[in-house]
């Protein structure tokens, strides 16, 4: 299986998606912050499948954006949960809730560009995904609403529900009827039914 995770910080910290893959997997990590970038580095040695490391910011075009995050140096200013924010900022603020009231002094900023999931899917050759996980911080909508889940074979794609418009979920559903979907905790889930 193919699995995609998009917003993959360290790997390990708040998700089990490593308890998940096996020997025979494909798993591309995808995450911009650098330091969280080198963390996931380490942490995905201990994985048996085949791992594709990439340090990008997904969107639905291409632009330059930049990011809000803690850094390791002021991680003790927050609580614990603060080390799993970043966040892109728009209109002058981070989209994450947190992030947005925080003390902007203790924050790090990160500027790139970003890519598309299709321009991902093409640079590494996939075609067929079978599992997409999004966790952005506010973004989750602007790259899920822009996956073409069936050019992609896609089986199952899980992403937050803390920032999605209120109708979202009603639109996607709509647009995606093969797919039924179930809500737990902060997260929905659409798995592939027909």
């Amino acid at each position: 299986m193919i699995h995609i995770i998009i917003g993959a910080m360290d790997g390990v910290s708040y998700d089990n998606i490593f308890d998940k893959l096996t020997e025979n997997d494909v798993a591309l990590f995808v995450e911009p912050i650098p330091h969280q970038f080198e963390k996931l580095k380490e942490n995905v040695k201990k994985l048996s499948c085949k791992v594709i490391l990439d340090n990008s910011v997904i969107s639905d075009k291409i632009e330059d954006v930049v990011m809000a995050y803690v850094p390791e140096e002021n991680k003790q200013h927050f609580e614990d949960f603060y080390r799993g924010c970043s966040s892109v900022i728009k209109f002058g603020k981070p989209l994450n809730r947190y992030l947005a009231k925080a003390d902007e002094s203790y924050l790090s900023y990160y500027q790139c560009k970003t890519i598309t999931f299709d321009m991902l899917c093409e640079k590494y050759g996939f075609d067929q995904v079978d599992y997409v996980q999004v966790d952005c911080e506010g973004y989750d909508q602007k790259i899920v609403e822009n996956i073409d889940l069936i050019k992609y074979k896609i089986n199952t794609i899980k992403f937050e529900i803390h920032y999605i418009d209120n109708d979202f979920i009603e639109y996607f559903s709509n647009k995606w009827p093969q797919y039924k979907s179930q809500i737990i905790g902060a997260d929905i889930i659409y798995e592939y039914t027909i």
